[in-house]
């Protein structure tokens, strides 16, 4: 028999034994009970029963029993149920077994230990707080293996992490801090798409990606990356090296830090959880949180892709307003960071401001200018401006195609392949929009004021939006009439 069918072997005897303990306890403790409402509802008088041997008393007067002698209180007390509860205990002990042979397809992997609950494994009478740096034992093993599995449920995970924070507080420095986060729901909101790859293994473009369902395990894997970001935050905050330690257990966060940066974290947490960041940007003291989403063409993406796109908007963000400022760029007034496709700016108000100015537009999609842009942190900046265009049919006028053409165009060259995947569809169509961009820029913007765009003039793609910065109005607008002129498309020597 392979393992396959033996793991699932193991299951059904799992199931059969836990649907006869079901059955076995419920007989045990309301079998009677059904018994006497059906003969109710039959029109069956209810039988007089002594409560303690279960003599019938049906047709003897008074309360007490003729066979024990036993008295009962009230005629009430004649009407009980039987509740067999030796049966019903008996019952119960089935759940062991059941528990063997639910747990025998991991033991079969990982040894006897796995069948141990998780819950007495954090609980076990040993230092296990000490076991993310020093697994040692037996218990601390297994704990390393089961978070490693992402096997910790919620209560298990809980009690870990309580005593994990008692243990730190023996070491850490008196005036730092430790707190439990549960940022379950601030990572289950941003979970994306499941990932797919099976058409790039088909075409011969690469591995596939693993099916991912958002589940516990995957809730936790998202806790795992956000207390990376939750730690090179306040890191990035405070532009130096400082003392701090997050630590994930299943969906919870320790967080040893100083109290100030325990009560930023608990801050920059509440807003990621609180559902208004997902259509407006929140503000508390000097941080702006602000989700980005539908600012790209309408293809189908995944996790990874809209992770991608995410980052440009940040690049871009750093480059086009008060580039200075920022520490991506050696600036010590302002950061950016990016969780999925929300963004954590911390800095001045009148930077912050800019910003949601910028991002706003990308996520509107339409022709916008901004600025003059200043900030007070950069002295003697020069006024800044952006402008952005959408600039879908320019880019078709060029040769990029749309998700739907190169699906169709897929399935008609490789038919043996079925329903062509939408993902890299969506792939190629970026792709093909940045090459078309790039041609379009080099022979009909760049030789527009050729000397102004090496150093006061920057020109971006952004999803479908063309995006110019500059610290020259008439630029602007030569820019624009440029890009009306491509919507004919290249000319014929633009084309040899």
């Amino acid at each position: 028999m392979s393992d396959v069918w033996l793991d699932r072997l193991w299951v059904i005897i799992a199931l059969a034994l836990l649907a006869t303990a079901a059955s076995g306890a419920a007989w045990a403790v309301f079998g009677d009970a059904i018994r006497r409402r059906r003969s109710q509802w039959t029109g069956n008088p209810t039988p007089r029963r002594c409560g303690k041997c279960w003599y019938d008393m049906t047709g003897v007067a008074g309360l007490r029993c003729p066979e024990c002698g036993r008295e009962a209180r009230s005629e009430r007390g004649l009407l009980r149920s039987k509740r067999r509860w030796g049966w019903a205990a008996a019952a119960c002990v089935l759940l062991l077994p059941a528990h063997v042979a639910w747990r025998m397809p991991a033991v079969r992997e990982h040894g006897w230990v796995r069948l141990v609950p998780t819950v007495v494994l954090v609980s076990w009478p040993t230092n296990v707080g000490a076991w993310r740096y020093e697994p040692t034992g037996w218990v601390g093993k297994e704990l390393e293996a089961r978070q490693y599995d992402e096997l910790l449920g919620r209560v298990s995970a809980r009690i870990l992490a309580a005593r994990v924070q008692a243990y730190w507080k023996s070491l850490v420095p008196a005036n730092h801090d430790g707190v439990i986060l549960d940022v379950g729901r601030v990572v289950q909101d941003r979970i994306g798409p499941p990932e797919t790859g099976d058409y790039y293994q088909k075409m011969g473009l690469g591995e596939p990606t693993i099916h991912v369902v958002p589940h516990a395990g995957y809730v936790e894997r998202h806790t795992r990356e956000f207390g990376n970001l939750l730690e090179g935050w306040i890191q990035a905050e405070n532009q130096v090296e400082i003392e701090c330690r997050v630590v994930d257990i299943g969906r919870f966060l320790v967080l040893e830090a100083s109290p100030e940066h325990v009560r930023r974290a608990r801050g920059l947490i509440e807003m990621l959880g609180d559902p208004r960041v997902q259509s407006s940007a929140l503000e508390w003291e000097d941080l702006t949180v602000m989700a980005l989403k539908s600012w790209r063409h309408s293809g189908p993406t995944t996790d990874a892709l809209a992770q991608d796109h995410a980052d440009r908007v940040r690049r871009f963000l750093t480059e086009v307003v008060a580039s200075e400022a920022w520490s991506d760029n050696g600036g010590s007034d302002a950061s950016v960071t990016l969780y999925k496709s929300t963004f954590i700016i911390n800095g001045p108000a009148d930077l912050r401001a800019q910003s949601r100015a910028y991002l706003g537009a990308l996520h509107d999609g339409v022709s916008t200018r901004l600025g003059p842009f200043t900030a007070a942190c950069v002295p003697n900046m020069r006024p800044e401006y952006i402008a952005m265009w959408p600039v879908h049919s320019v880019l078709r006028a060029w040769g990029a195609r749309t998700v739907e053409e190169l699906a169709e165009e897929s399935k008609r060259e490789h038919p043996e392949l079925g329903e062509p995947d939408g993902i890299w569809a969506s792939d190629q169509a970026d792709h093909e929009a940045e090459n078309a961009f790039q041609s379009l820029s080099v022979r009909r913007i760049y030789d527009i004021e050729p000397d102004e765009w090496e150093h006061d003039a920057k020109l971006f793609l952004v999803g479908d939006m063309a995006v110019l910065w500059t610290t020259h109005t008439d630029l602007i607008n030569l820019v624009e009439a440029a890009l009306k002129e491509a919507e004919k498309g290249p000319r014929k020597d633009e084309l040899e």
